[in-house]
């Protein structure tokens, strides 16, 4: 019984000392330089009408200074265009400990009913390091 507890007081002062590593700096490349962060958080809708506003609550953090944000639709099967090219002027989150970004995407006239409209969001750093979100997509009502 003394054995056993030598053993664990051993064994608890060994996994006191692991210290735990700073996930972020999982994000740095070989040279130093770290990737962005970003979080595209879900639409409010699965279904928007043409002209209407789709709020988009992006989410980010980065060690390193950020360039800027873009960001891109693409209708049905055509390729992606750059709708909004915005500085990273956004408000802290204190709750979520990150800056958060939010853009109304206006839908384009045109869009016949039951389209499909993706949007994703690029973060650059100063560094050169992009990101891409999770992409977000709704149909036309």
């Amino acid at each position: 019984m003394k054995n056993l507890i030598i053993v664990c007081a051993l064994l608890f002062s060994i996994v006191g000392c692991y210290k735990e590593s700073d996930w972020l700096d999982d994000t740095a490349t070989g040279t130093g330089k770290f990737f962005p962060n970003v979080f595209f958080n879900a639409l409010d809708s699965t279904k928007y009408a043409v002209g209407e506003n789709v709020r988009c609550n992006v989410e980010f953090w980065s060690k390193d200074k950020i360039k800027e944000i873009r960001i891109y639709d693409s209708v049905g099967t055509t390729s992606r265009k750059i709708v909004a090219t915005l500085p990273p002027t956004a408000a802290f989150s204190a709750l979520k400990a990150t800056d958060t970004l939010l853009y109304n995407y206006k839908v384009p006239a045109g869009l016949a009913a039951s389209s499909t409209v993706r949007l994703d969001v690029v973060i650059e750093s100063e560094n050169g390091l992009i990101k891409l979100s999770d992409r977000r997509s709704f149909t036309i009502k």
